[in-house]
């Protein structure tokens, strides 16, 4: 019986207590190193991350991150955009993030010696088109107001554009501009026509020119589509209808790097009604799983290239989660390199156990 005791004890000890506690003998943490300890090493990393071959010492090489970087700073201290975060890796530029879009950043070109960046984001990745997720975003914030704007009797006490809506003159004006603008409505046709008409009046024709140059966006037809709430609806369930396949499609990214958390995902995404109101939230919720390098880690794993050496240069430090996840998934076969130029929180003050740390997980964090 009392061996039978000690038995039991010792399962509690080696099942039972990690399980409560969280221990695991998987590592949880990378080496840190504030300059590169290996000159040679350190120059292939650039040279693979950043898709270059002219790059011969490390001195080089450190300011060639320096300058790829420069457009990328000045672009987050213009727009507030704290959290954004650029990496380089196999020759290409990332950022991170799904819906809301970084729009501030989707004309940025970065340049690394001869050769330039345009930084993909997760849209992209899935085969959307900026225009596409900028117009689900516009007909959405539109669609209120314009269906205000038409109806006098519709939130006639809190819209206050109701009022002079009323009066059939600037009514007479705005069902005009649509007529016309329809026939044509691609961006610059339907800006030509909004030229036309007196500034004074843009403040309610402008909503109608949005929504008419999103509905393009999209590939609807609006030669014949009248403005009226029926008209408005056609526009608004197709860009419901994108941003669902989008959902969908960041479903299916969320399931080859996390199978478990794939299927709490689906069961939110069961539960929306409205895919446009709904999306930037249920995004967020899963908003870890869109840092950069979870991006990575998702190509890699689609295009099977999970042995090889992973070499990334980022523009900030490895967020907890993501240091924890590369560790946990770094082997001497396909050691990892990041290097990156800017802390995360506490990601270079944070105590990294030596029996926690995986030694083939260098992160090369310069000052």
């Amino acid at each position: 019986m009392k061996q039978y005791i000690k038995f039991l004890k010792f399962l509690w000890v080696i099942l039972i207590v990690p399980t409560l506690y969280g221990t695991t003998d998987k590592p949880q943490f990378g080496i840190r190193q504030k300059m590169p300890s290996d000159s040679v090493q350190f120059v292939e990393v650039v040279k693979k991350a950043l898709g270059v071959n002219d790059i011969n010492s490390r001195k080089e090489a450190i300011t060639v991150i320096r300058e790829v970087f420069q457009d990328f700073i000045n672009e987050k201290q213009s727009s507030g955009e704290g959290r954004t975060n650029v990496l380089f890796w196999n020759g290409n530029a990332y950022l991170n993030g799904s819906i809301p879009i970084a729009y501030n950043f989707s004309n940025l070109r970065l340049k690394s010696k001869n050769k330039d960046y345009q930084p993909l984001q997760l849209y992209e990745i899935f085969d959307f088109k900026f225009k596409e997720m900028y117009a689900t975003k516009k007909i959405y914030e539109r669609f209120p107001l314009l269906e205000s704007m038409i109806d006098a009797n519709v939130n006639k006490k809190r819209d206050q554009r109701s009022r002079f809506l009323q009066r059939s003159k600037k009514r007479d004006t705005l069902l005009k501009f649509w007529n016309e603008a329809r026939k044509n409505s691609d961006s610059k046709s339907v800006n030509k026509i909004l030229k036309k008409y007196s500034y004074k009046d843009h403040n309610y024709l402008k909503p109608a020119a949005d929504y008419l140059i999103s509905a393009n966006s999209l590939g609807s037809d609006t030669k014949n589509v009248d403005l009226n709430r029926e008209g408005l609806l056609k526009f608004y369930n197709e860009a419901e209808k994108k941003t669902k396949e989008f959902l969908e499609e960041f479903r299916k990214y969320i399931c080859v790097l996390n199978p478990g958390a794939e299927k709490s995902f689906s069961s939110d995404l069961e539960k929306v009604d409205s895919y446009l109101k709904e999306a930037p939230d249920l995004c967020d919720k899963y908003k870890k799983y869109t840092d950069t390098e979870r991006i990575v880690q998702y190509l890699r794993k689609k295009d099977n290239t999970q042995s090889e050496p992973l070499y990334m240069i980022s523009f900030l430090d490895a967020c907890a989660d993501c240091e924890k996840e590369i560790a946990e998934n770094t082997n001497e076969k396909a050691i990892t390199i990041l290097i990156s130029v800017c802390p995360f929180k506490d990601s270079r003050t944070r105590e990294r156990p030596e029996d926690q740390t995986n030694q083939n997980f260098i992160q090369i964090q310069l000052p």
